[in-house]
């Protein structure tokens, strides 16, 4: 069976919604914001990705652009490899009441499109491997794309636009009945914990 298209999504949520003509761009909208919950609100591997970089003598920060990631969204840790360590996240704030002297730094923050550190790298430049969350592809609603999150999520966010969909339309039970449906499908989708105990205990428990 072939993966749905954001087209056909939309398709089939405008169906699904009384199949009324006027709200073809309304819709775009509601799957747009379901996307974007399901994306950011779970945690997926295929929109994980890392980087290593080089932060030189004398600098204590580094931006996104001279990464090469400048489609971080979420910063899920920063390891700094030449000393095998992991660096703690902090607040700006926190590096704001200190003095940026030379060292190695231990404290790091996001700041805008850029990470600060609280020390000068000395000597020889220190390496560095990130990981984080990418973010998302803006939906494409005229082409062949598919939402970057699994397949077997692509019915929780057509759910969640209907439900969006339903409250805007003055369909309340509607909209709690299509949110529900898909909070039980999301109970039910295994996750890599259940997969990797199913595996675990393969060939040793009797099967039902």
């Amino acid at each position: 069976m072939a993966r749905p298209t954001w087209a056909g999504l939309k398709a089939e949520a405008i169906l699904e919604l009384r199949n009324r003509s006027d709200i073809a761009a309304r819709t775009e909208a509601w799957l747009r914001e379901a996307y974007l919950e399901v994306a950011y609100g779970y945690r997926f591997y295929e929109l994980e990705k890392s980087k290593n970089f080089i932060l030189s003598v004398g600098a204590s920060e580094i931006t996104f652009a001279t990464i090469g990631a400048t489609d971080i969204k979420h910063t899920l840790s920063l390891k700094d490899t030449t000393n095998s360590r992991k660096l703690e996240s902090t607040s700006f704030r926190f590096l704001d009441r200190r003095s940026i002297s030379n060292g190695t730094p231990t404290h790091y923050c996001r700041f805008g499109a850029a990470y600060l550190f609280d020390a000068k790298v000395v000597s020889t430049g220190i390496a560095y491997t990130l990981r984080y969350r990418k973010q998302i592809t803006e939906p494409n609603f005229s082409d062949s794309s598919s939402p970057e999150t699994p397949h077997e999520w692509d019915e929780v966010i057509r759910l969640f636009a209907l439900s969006r969909g339903f409250n805007a339309l003055f369909e309340p039970e509607q909209a709690t009945s299509k949110r529900s449906i898909a909070l039980d499908l999301v109970s039910r989708l295994p996750t890599d914990e259940f997969v990797e105990a199913e595996d675990a205990n393969f060939g040793i428990e009797v099967r039902q």
